[in-house]
């Protein structure tokens, strides 16, 4: 059933973002299936307006309108071409920063990361750090450079197991977060840096895993070239300092 309050059938448009927000962390759990030609429109529309895209493909959300009239088309092609640009303009981003990193000072990173990139308020690295994300003290064992990049500039493209985001509902409030403990009678969210709650499962009403990251995006913005090659420098190499 399609919720009303995202949908105005007599307007034909979403008319509640949030809601929509809601949706896509639901992997699109409410526009999937056989709609009106004026709901995919809509849909798509606000997706093309959208700058939460960076988890979405093309494959995906071809398969999302697949079974929409064939009037929603020309939006969902708009639509496929941007996905394909911003895949372009960051693949391109990523393999210009990756060429800079060989430049990249260690001790600089280290000031970064514990300094103006505040990482160390949610990760690890030996046994300094906040444990919101993962542990960053290894990260060069299992991850590329390509990889620590994308994870830095687009969070949202990739999550590492145990560390995805979910939304939470109780009777009373919602919750997004990260579930850092739980048992068959509860589960601790954690919510940010240095805060978390602890619900008794009995009073929540639903879990839905989200397609968002709670790591905050704009990296790119924060960091010159030349901090984000010496930060991955740090990265790198901090299981050797470690």
């Amino acid at each position: 059933i399609f919720p009303k309050k995202i949908f105005d059938v007599s307007s034909g448009q979403i008319v509640e973002h949030r809601g929509l927000q809601k949706c896509l962390g639901q992997r699109f759990t409410y526009f999937q299936g056989v709609f009106p030609p004026e709901i995919g429109e809509s849909l798509a529309q606000t997706l093309l307006e959208s700058s939460v895209l960076d988890n979405l493909t093309t494959a995906y959300v071809e398969d999302l309108f697949r079974e929409y009239p064939s009037e929603v088309a020309p939006l969902v092609n708009r639509l496929t071409t941007k996905l394909e640009t911003q895949r372009k303009g960051r693949l391109d981003r990523i393999l210009q920063l990756e060429s800079l990193v060989s430049t990249g000072d260690e001790g600089r990173g280290r000031a970064l990361y514990f300094g103006k990139a505040t990482c160390w308020t949610c990760h690890t690295i030996g046994e300094e750090g906040g444990r919101l994300g993962p542990d960053l003290t290894s990260i060069q064992s299992d991850r590329s450079v390509h990889d620590i990049l994308e994870a830095i500039l687009y969070p949202g493209v990739s999550f590492v197991r145990e560390y995805e985001t979910y939304e939470v509902q109780t009777s009373t409030n919602t919750y997004t977060g990260i579930i850092r403990e739980q048992s068959p009678e509860f589960i601790v969210l954690g919510l940010g840096p240095d805060a978390s709650v602890r619900l008794r499962r009995e009073d929540i009403t639903s879990i839905a895993l989200q397609e968002t990251s709670l790591m905050p995006q704009g990296f790119g913005e924060l960091l010159t070239d030349s901090e984000m090659a010496d930060l991955v420098a740090f990265l790198l190499a901090n299981d050797l300092i470690y």
